[in-house]
């Protein structure tokens, strides 16, 4: 088997979910650990898995403009917003993220919610604009096209001037061991003061998502409160955030 051969298997395998350790990788193809690493390396620098510690996992398929997304399972998206939306109805201070599953959380927002919904989505600040009974915030600072929302040291300043009853986070990339990881830089920075600020995190995460990485850091998995998810109960990564300390609210698949 050739190296390319040998690369072109490794992604298949990593995108399956089975073991990524160097030395599973050695025995599994009969090769150095040393031979591992340099494909590992290889294919992370081509974009086509994300190196962590101990191995490597898929990238996620939301690292991808904001407009490719909202074409992506939008019947799942709904059915975890909607099972996230009803635990805001008494809140008086929420942050939004973006992201098109908190899209369809705006979106369905119960009636009898009266709070202050401060967001970075533009896309959320405008679903709500037309909802008198909420005041809406949107911060202000420099507008990504990549995710439709706004990023950079200004917003991150504006942010800690609040302390919200919860932040329902948009969700790139999630993993037990990697923890919550983002494609761009200035997403991270943002996305980790609505963390800091927020009494209670609730994440929303198609099953996709999960058991990936994206190389900037947000918050360790532990910083999640509850994810609201369409994965299995019974998986093993569902497993492993429930072990960690996380509730995982599973939504049927139909």
């Amino acid at each position: 088997m050739t190296p390319k051969e040998r690369r072109t298997q490794i992604v298949a395998l990593v995108d399956s979910g089975e073991p990524s350790t160097p030395a599973d990788l050695a025995a599994r193809f009969g090769v150095s650990e040393d031979s591992i690493r340099r494909d590992l390396r290889a294919l992370a620098e081509h974009g086509l898995v994300r190196r962590v510690h101990g191995g490597a996992l898929p990238r996620s398929p939301a690292a991808v403009p904001y407009g490719e997304r909202l074409e992506q399972q939008p019947a799942v998206k709904q059915r975890i917003a909607a099972r996230t939306a009803g635990r805001l109805a008494s809140l008086r201070a929420v942050c939004l993220d973006g992201g098109t599953t908190v899209l369809e959380v705006a979106r369905l927002l119960p009636p009898e919610f009266r709070g202050t919904v401060v967001t970075v989505s533009l896309p959320v600040a405008t679903e709500l604009a037309a909802r008198a009974e909420i005041e809406v915030i949107q911060i202000g600072g420099r507008v990504s096209g990549f995710s439709h929302t706004v990023v950079g040291p200004d917003v991150v300043e504006a942010l800690r001037r609040y302390r919200f009853d919860v932040c329902v986070l948009g969700v790139c990339s999630l993993d037990p061991q990697a923890g919550l990881t983002v494609p761009d830089r200035d997403e991270a920075f943002v996305k980790a003061i609505m963390v800091e600020r927020s009494a209670s995190v609730v994440a929303v995460a198609t099953r996709t998502k999960l058991g990936t990485a994206e190389p900037f850091l947000v918050a360790p998995a532990t910083a999640v409160g509850t994810l609201v998810t369409d994965a299995d109960p019974n998986e093993p990564l569902v497993t492993a955030l429930t072990e960690i300390g996380v509730e995982v609210v599973c939504v049927p698949t139909a």
